[in-house]
């Protein structure tokens, strides 16, 4: 009985690794060259690649190194995958029309119009790379079944992205579909030949990116690689080159190093507002900020000067501290710095509100609707409520509303309460509820927390089922049971974790009997 049960699992196993591929994590090195991340053997046998990370992991970034590395060591012994003839690299937009691939190929490479013919006939001989799948409009609510078998065929563009990726289009083409984590869900079953996922900034990496980043003060790039290698939980967030550039962008001097995310933003923000003369700073952030929120319930990233208008706002008004123009795009838009700014930003307003709103009710709602849109923002609307991150923005922007503050911490409790009670542990909604916890700095709830449960399961038996811990979900964790005395095992079969998340976990292994 044992034997048929060991046989099944490992039937199982194995028919996992046909769906979803190989499976690599890897940190990006400074100069690395892209070979060493896609390896190799890259698209020698054609089939479908998936990249993903977080937002500002650094995936556009690879992309776009492996397509000039390609093209200026097309020939030769350094040649990097020369199998293919041609390379089409398509940055993918939220608002793109209903069309053909091949219209899509000509609106980007119009000189290609000759060539075309020829192209889709040799399929083998072609890479095409599509990245930000999570901008794609009606991805989300895609199915496999709307795929198209032509490339002239004109369909919404969810369509031809399902046809290159089951290969029912151009069959034997190599294509490599970048985006972010919950986009990339849709694709587990469709037989991938290879899973990447940027996991962000290698140590020697932060070094070279701190110490570079004030090029004209070595002094200060050493003072600010100093201050991040101090602080176990700043180091850690580096690893997201977001935060790596946002602690770059602000020093801090004479105040207490950030212990959360929420600290970090806030930090930010208030170099950024300092260094601007004139007009109401707390109107400026609120209007921006609901501009914010406007765009991540629509999942877009890119204001026009109509957004702008619409919220009695300038993009000058917001340059370049928190906006900047949008590279590549036709027309006047913009995008906030980074994609957290814009999801801090969104929950600093409603704080700010001139009539104040009802916190309660505005996460109630929040969390009925979030489909992975709102996960920083419901973050940052909770880390706000602790009164060390919001401390560095009064000056500026006053004392956040003290009732709004009660009604975060209320919600929060009940959500503690409601975990307290379950008797079956869900792992990612437990992880949520510790970034929350740790956010909000509410030490007395995450004991709460942390003494009902006595075996935490994280791991899972089978490889694939494992999750991944970045060092910011191992100190969410550390903060909720470091202090705990009741947790009897901790289980971290087959997750992913690197050196600084680890090092978070420590002080919560003290205390627990047994660990796998």
């Amino acid at each position: 009985m044992r034997e048929s049960t060991l046989r099944e699992e490992a039937e199982d196993e194995a028919r996992e690794r046909r769906l979803r591929g190989h499976f690599s994590k890897q940190p990006i090195e400074a100069v690395a060259p892209r070979r060493e991340l896609f390896g190799h053997g890259f698209g020698q046998h054609g089939g479908l690649t998936v990249l993903g990370g977080a937002s500002g992991m650094g995936k556009t970034a690879a992309l776009r190194r492996l397509v000039g590395e390609w093209a200026s060591l097309e020939a030769g012994p350094d040649a990097i995958y020369p199998q293919f003839q041609f390379l089409l690299y398509f940055e993918l937009e939220r608002e793109s029309e209903p069309g053909s691939l091949q219209d899509l190929t000509l609106a980007t490479y119009p000189h290609l119009a000759t060539e075309l013919y020829y192209l889709w006939q040799t399929p083998e001989a072609v890479l095409l790379i599509f990245d930000g799948l999570d901008r794609v409009r009606g991805w989300h609510d895609s199915t496999p079944e709307m795929a198209v078998g032509e490339p002239t065929v004109k369909c919404p563009l969810p369509g031809i992205l399902w046809a290159l990726a089951r290969g029912a289009m151009l069959p034997g083409c190599c294509v490599l579909l970048a985006g972010r984590p919950a986009a990339l869900k849709l694709l587990q079953n469709t037989g991938a030949n290879l899973w990447l996922e940027v996991a962000g900034l290698s140590e020697g990496a932060r070094q070279a990116y701190m110490l570079d980043f004030h090029a004209g003060s070595a002094e200060l790039g050493r003072a600010t690689l100093d201050q991040a290698r101090r602080n176990d939980y700043l180091w850690g967030l580096c690893l997201d080159p977001a935060y790596c550039w946002l602690v770059c962008s602000s020093p801090g001097e004479g105040s207490p190093p950030p212990r959360t995310t929420t600290q970090v933003l806030a930090g930010y923000l208030h170099g950024v507002l300092r260094q601007r003369a004139g007009g109401d700073p707390r109107d400026l952030v609120f209007r921006a900020g609901e501009m914010a929120l406007e765009g991540l319930s629509q999942r877009n990233g890119f204001f026009g000067e109509e957004d702008f208008r619409r919220h009695g706002l300038e993009p000058s008004q917001l340059e370049p501290g928190l906006v900047q123009r949008a590279a590549g795009k036709e027309g006047a838009f913009y995008t906030f710095r980074l994609p957290v700014l814009q999801e801090f930003v969104a929950a600093l307003a409603q704080y700010l509100a001139p009539e104040r709103r009802n916190l309660l009710e505005l996460l109630r709602a929040t969390q009925a609707a979030d489909d992975g849109r709102y996960q920083g923002y419901l973050r940052f609307l909770l880390g706000l409520s602790a009164r060390a991150s919001s401390r560095q923005l009064e000056e500026l922007l006053l004392p956040l509303p003290h009732r709004s503050i009660c009604e975060a911490i209320f919600w929060l409790e009940a959500l503690v309460q409601v975990e307290v009670k379950k008797r079956e542990l869900n792992r990612r909604r437990l992880l949520g509820v510790a970034h929350y916890l740790q956010e909000g700095r509410n030490r007395r709830l995450a004991r709460l927390l942390g003494r009902s449960i006595s075996q935490m399961a994280l791991g899972s038996e089978r490889s694939q089922h494992g999750v991944r811990l970045d060092p910011s979900d191992c100190a969410a964790l550390c903060y909720v049971f470091q202090h705990s005395e009741s947790i009897d095992t901790f289980s971290f079969e087959n997750c992913y974790m690197q050196a600084e998340g680890i090092k978070h976990l420590l002080a919560a292994f003290l205390n627990c009997k047994r660990l796998r």
